[in-house]
């Protein structure tokens, strides 16, 4: 058991009888969990799936931006700039 959860019964200085009471009373206690309700459960997923698309994008333009520098071909910073200084052919 983490010490974290026997720290709140500890009544006195530390020994080993009273860590194994403390332990003993801390896995008699129940500590409940409130269940999430759909609304807090449905974003988790979509900001999940966010963030890596927006990291595949970054790795992408990150990859390309080095490929162009082995060239001597710089890029500037900035997604919206990448894509106006991409070179189509």
């Amino acid at each position: 058991m983490l010490a974290q959860f026997v720290k709140p019964y500890v009544k006195s200085d530390k020994n080993d009888i009273i860590d194994a009471e403390a332990i003993a009373e801390a896995a008699t206690r129940q500590t409940f969990v409130a269940v999430k309700e759909a609304d807090q459960v449905e974003p988790q997923p979509l900001h999940r799936i966010r963030d890596q698309v927006v990291g595949s994008r970054t790795r992408l333009i990150n990859e390309v931006r080095v490929f162009s520098l082995q060239y001597r071909v710089p890029q500037r910073q900035g997604v919206g700039i990448f894509k106006l200084e991409l070179p189509l052919e």
